[in-house]
Order: C-alpha cells, then structure tokens, then sequence
C-alpha cells in the first residue's frame, strides 16, 4: 500500500446526503429492534425494560419537508414529535400553506411540540420563561385547531436555556 492510500483510507468518510429514501431505510431499521415512543413515556414512574426510541423534529427550515418526513412515519407506523418554530426566519407558521401543512402533520397521528428560541424573547428568568412559553403553546394550539401543546424543546439553547433544570416550565415539558 502505498503513502496515498494509506492516508485516504484514513479520511473520514463523506457525509452521505439526507433523502427522504435513506431516511424511510434508517428508520425502518431502527424500529426493526426498537418500538417508536411518544414523550409521554418519560412521565410514567420506569421506563420500559425493551428497547424503545422516541422521533422527534424541530422544523427550523422547511415545514414542506417535514411533511414529507412525516408520511414516511404515518406509513411505518411510526409516531414522531415535530416541534414548530414560531420565531423561524425561514417560514412563517400562520401562512396558509405552512399552517396546512402543520395540521397534515398532526393529522397523521404525529404530536406537535413547541420549538421556543428564549434569545429571541430576551428571556433571563424562569418566570418571564414560563410566561413566554404559556403564550406560543397557546398560539400554536389554537393555530393548528389542536390539542394543548405539552412539550417545547429549545432552539438555540443559550446559557439561560442550558441553566433550566425544572421539568417543565408554563406547562409544556
């Protein structure tokens, strides 16, 4: 083997691109051995003793291909959690096609989830966060005609957000 090889098998290998066709293949493997959770299952008193993953998405970008996502799951059979950016620079939630698209996820059996970005609110305090958070989850319910929102996932975690320890906060955990 000469020096060029040896450093090319070395190299870390291309990251391989996200389709939606690699992604149904990944998922249908990981659900071969492990059964699909909602969060919920973090509330019961212990966890189950077989092997369980829970599928989660914030949709930062493109509500369009979380849909798409989220037809891949419906059709496994596979319950996921979407946590909807209010605050996103790249989609606006209350527009027609996006809104839509959000009730198609939800419609599909999927669960919504609040994605909550405290820097963007200028938040420093857990009762300012609580306040926040109370407000998008009802402004995201009502938007979706759904359910109450009960999880939220920060986006961006700041250091305020790092130094949040409560299990839950304004009523989402």
């Amino acid at each position: 083997m000469n020096q060029m090889q040896s450093k090319k098998s070395l190299s870390p290998a291309a990251p391989t691109a996200f389709t939606l066709d690699a992604y149904r293949a990944g998922l249908t493997e990981t659900i071969t051995d492990r059964t699909p959770r909602g969060f919920e299952i973090l509330e019961e008193p212990a966890l189950p003793s077989k092997p369980f993953c829970l599928v989660r998405h914030d949709i930062d970008v493109s509500p369009t291909r979380a849909l798409a996502v989220a037809r891949i799951e419906a059709e496994l059979g596979v319950r996921a959690t979407y946590t909807v950016l209010l605050s996103s620079r790249f989609y606006n939630a209350f527009e027609s096609k996006v809104r839509d698209a959000l009730r198609e996820i939800a419609a599909l059996g999927h669960d919504i989830g609040l994605h909550f970005d405290a820097a963007w609110h200028g938040i420093a305090d857990e009762c300012a966060l609580a306040d926040a958070l109370e407000r998008e989850a009802q402004v995201l319910a009502r938007l979706l005609n759904g359910p109450p929102i009960r999880m939220f996932a920060f986006h961006d975690p700041n250091t305020f957000a790092m130094s949040c320890r409560k299990p839950s906060h304004g009523g989402a955990a």
